[in-house]
């Protein structure tokens, strides 16, 4: 899913998800004519929300 940088330095993006499910995931840095670089450490992890709008702050982790 990329991110979108429309409100840099925050990064955003909306993903549509079912309510009570469990969700890993990564994230990486994709430019033009260089390698993929994926954040270090394991998968993040988060349940969404019974119902309603998830937010979160995080940073890439290198």
């Amino acid at each position: 899913m990329p991110l979108s940088s429309a409100s840099y330095p925050t990064w955003s993006a909306t993903v549509i998800l079912p309510a009570n499910t469990g969700v890993e995931y990564k994230y990486i840095v994709k430019a033009a004519n260089t390698p993929v670089v994926w954040e270090s450490g394991p998968n993040r992890t988060t349940v969404t929300p019974p119902t309603g709008t998830y937010i979160t702050h995080e940073a890439f982790r290198n």
